[in-house]
């Protein structure tokens, strides 16, 4: 499970997530993160919104491993290839939003969302905070938020409330189309798996004065349909669906009293199928959320409320030990539930198989919950390394030599071409990604070799990949200059080239006076 889960994120580790936080810091805000250097087990990450900014929960070993302060908002593409976050504090004319490209930590630009675009809008709302949802193929951001029609600011009259959507292109990095309907603000934003529709479920219209549905098809900004279900607003939060794109849930107040219904409605027809009781465990601050195999809604209300997805009937709830509600995130193997408890200052780790809560992380006034799984690859067959470690007398500048043999796997790999792929290496805290075509290619008859010496970010290396058979490569590493501060036995160590990557734990040599032995 471990192994697989990480795949292809070798280059993933500390460093990266490091340099990803401080990417976000110098675009948004200031970052704090531990004076020791934690390792990242290679398992996907759990976003937290919380007091502190943004806590990044690894939920391998459920510990916060950073934090990025001040943002408030955070999604991640589906594939783990990107991170987006909304530029906090934002005018009444204009919201940021900064995309990282996962793969190698670097912002590839801002993507401003002006007031303007949206036709017949004086400004923003600044009383809500922007919903961002990414589309399954990574390719595209849809954003809704509150904007004003009559009055500035923070629109105090109801006929001059709006919700404003944009699309957003990620390869131009450029809006495709902006629109508005008259409603209040957007709680919940959810692309269908199979990518055909959005779901957009803003608080209440003014008009009707009912819950309902909004649904966008590909590509657009103006919506097909709406689905009533209730004649009521109440409190309206929490929107998924289904992992076969077949059905949404939707968890609404039908009489405004903060006892809910969970909503199920069939995407093709869109219509409402039937409404879920969930009295008396409900309240007004709730999140909704489907397992990957789809036989499981979890919605977070007083309790955690298990759903049947095939009986539609409650089968257990889970008291957290707050009733006043939060987010909530499945991992990506369906395994754990990641909840926030706001009043506890805690987020807790539901095991899905028992439901029963495993574990108890501490957390300042958490919320949102989103979950960024590991970007898929070919996981090695076998890997093994050895590692020497001379940390001299600054740890910050540390002398390391690193040699590994891996074995690829016959069936699913496509074969290593680090001439033309990025090769990522990590040795505990110190993590280098080498662009694709800086290794030279060389021939010899016992097969092909590649060989890189250059600059990482101010770390001098010499990289050699050689063939030993047909589906074996060794690969020896001199770094000069590498940041070790915190490092410590057992070490992480991975290796990546293109999709196919290993991960494996060693006791490294430190002294760095001898050739690091390699380990099983």
């Amino acid at each position: 499970m471990f192994a697989n889960l990480f795949a292809a994120s070798a280059g993933l580790g500390p460093r990266r997530r490091v340099a990803l936080w401080v990417t976000l810091a110098m675009g948004l805000c200031a970052m704090v993160w531990p004076a020791e250097v934690k390792a990242w087990t290679g398992q996907p990450l759990a976003y937290v919104t919380s007091a502190n900014g943004i806590s990044v929960i690894d939920t391998g070993n459920n510990s916060v491993v950073g934090t990025i302060a001040c943002c408030s908002v955070a999604a991640v593409a589906p594939d783990g290839k990107y991170v987006y976050a909304l530029v906090p504090g934002f005018s009444f004319f204009r919201l940021d939003i900064s995309v990282i490209d996962a793969s190698n930590d670097v912002v590839i630009g801002t993507i401003p969302l002006n007031i303007s675009s949206v036709p017949g809008a004086l400004s923003l709302n600044t009383q809500f905070t922007a919903k961002i949802a990414a589309s399954p193929d990574g390719s595209q951001l849809f954003v809704a938020t509150g904007a004003c029609f009559q009055n500035m600011g923070d629109c105090p009259s109801p006929g001059s409330q709006h919700v404003a959507v944009w699309l957003i292109d990620i390869a131009s990095r450029s809006v495709h189309a902006a629109g508005s309907f008259y409603g209040y603000y957007a709680s919940d934003i959810a692309f269908a798996p199979n990518g055909h529709f959005v779901y957009l479920r803003d608080t209440f219209d003014y008009l009707s004065q009912d819950c309902s549905l909004s649904l966008y098809p590909a590509g657009s900004t103006k919506s097909s349909k709406d689905v009533t279900l209730s004649s009521y607003y109440g409190s309206l939060q929490g929107l998924a669906i289904s992992p076969d794109s077949k059905t949404a849930y939707v968890r609404c107040s039908p009489d405004g009293s903060g006892a809910s219904d969970i909503f199920k409605i069939d995407t093709a027809t869109t219509t409402m199928e039937k409404a879920i009781p969930l009295e008396p465990h409900s309240f007004f601050n709730s999140a909704v959320n489907v397992t990957p195999d789809g036989k499981r809604v979890y919605v977070r209300g007083t309790k955690v409320i298990v759903l049947d997805t095939a009986s539609d009937a409650i089968v257990t709830t889970v008291d957290t030990g707050d009733p006043t509600g939060g987010g909530l995130a499945v991992t990506p193997d369906g395994t754990r539930v990641y909840t926030a408890n706001p009043s506890k200052n805690t987020v807790s780790i539901i095991e899905t198989a028992s439901n029963t809560v495993v574990a108890t992380i501490a957390v300042p006034s958490p919320s949102d919950i989103v979950m960024m799984p590991p970007p898929q690859g070919t996981p090695f067959l076998a890997l093994r390394a050895g590692l020497d470690v001379n940390l001299g007398k600054d740890p910050g500048k540390a002398k390391l030599q690193f040699n590994s043999s891996f074995v690829l796997s016959s069936t699913a790999s496509n074969g290593i071409h680090p001439d033309t792929e990025p090769v990522k290496l990590q040795a505990g805290p110190f993590i280098a990604t080498i662009p694709a075509g800086s290794f030279k290619a060389h021939g010899d008859r016992f097969g092909r070799s590649y060989s890189y010496e250059g600059d990482i970010d101010g770390v001098s290396l010499k990289v050699k990949i050689a063939q030993t058979g047909s589906l074996r490569y060794s690969v020896q590493v001199e770094a000069q200059g590498a940041p070790l501060s915190g490092i410590a036995n057992p070490v992480q160590v991975s290796l990546g080239i293109g999709d196919d990557a290993g991960l494996t734990s060693l006791t490294a040599h430190f002294g760095g006076s001898r050739t690091a032995g390699l380990t099983k």
